[in-house]
């Protein structure tokens, strides 16, 4: 999975105008949580949505 993220990703960056992506995953979903953070995802805290709470992560275009 870590290897579909990352070349979404870089291929999102390289062909469009994007400069952001945006993740959730649930707090608890630690496989989840540690893809985005091993495919350079910034954890930036946690939302609360109508389904409960997520972890929020964010990737910049370098």
């Amino acid at each position: 999975m870590t290897q579909a993220v990352t070349a979404l990703t870089d291929w999102l960056f390289a062909n469009t105008d994007t400069n952001v992506i945006h993740g959730l995953a649930k707090p608890d979903n630690i496989a989840s949580n540690r893809v985005l953070q091993k495919c350079g995802f910034e954890d930036l805290g946690e939302v609360k949505l109508e389904e409960g709470a997520y972890k929020h992560y964010a990737r910049r275009n370098r």
